[in-house]
C-alpha cells in the first residue's frame, strides 16, 4: 500500500514512501546482485512476482553493482532481468530452464527459513 504524503507550506511535497506488512516468519532474507551494463534501471521478475515487471527495481550502489532485498520461502525459483527495458538473463545464472517463449529462465534457489544469504544463481 503506498500513502502519499503532502504538506504546504515548505512542507513535504510529493514525497512516496511505501508502507508494508513485516515479512512472514517461514521466509528467507535474500540479497540480490546483478553485475550488467545498465545505465537506467534494472528489474527483477520471476515466478515469485507472477512474473509482474514491476515489483523489485534495484538500486545501483557506488561500486556499479544493483542489488536488492526479497524475502522469499525456502526453495527454487525462476526470474528473469529487464535491464533498461529489454529482457535479459542473469549473465551469472548456471541454472537454466526453457521458458514458453523458446528462451531461458534463470533459476535461484533460497536456503532454509530464517537464514539468511545472496541469491544462488
Amino acid at each position: 500500500m503506498k500513502e502519499r504524503l503532502q504538506k504546504s507550506r515548505g512542507g513535504i511535497m510529493g514525497f512516496e514512501m511505501d508502507i508494508r506488512q513485516a515479512p512472514p516468519r517461514d521466509t528467507t532474507e535474500v540479497l540480490v546482485e546483478i553485475r550488467t551494463d545498465a545505465q537506467r534501471e534494472v528489474i527483477l521478475t520471476g515466478d515469485f512476482t507472477g512474473w509482474a515487471a514491476d515489483r523489485y527495481r534495484l538500486r545501483k550502489d557506488p561500486d556499479g553493482v544493483w542489488r536488492t532485498r526479497l524475502h522469499l520461502r525456502p526453495g527454487d525459483y525462476q526470474y528473469r532481468l529487464i535491464v533498461d527495458g529489454e529482457w535479459r538473463d542473469n549473465p551469472e545464472a548456471t541454472r537454466r530452464v526453457p521458458n514458453p517463449f523458446g528462451g531461458e529462465n534463470c533459476v535461484m534457489s533460497v536456503p532454509g527459513a530464517g537464514e539468511s544469504g545472496r541469491m544462488t544463481p
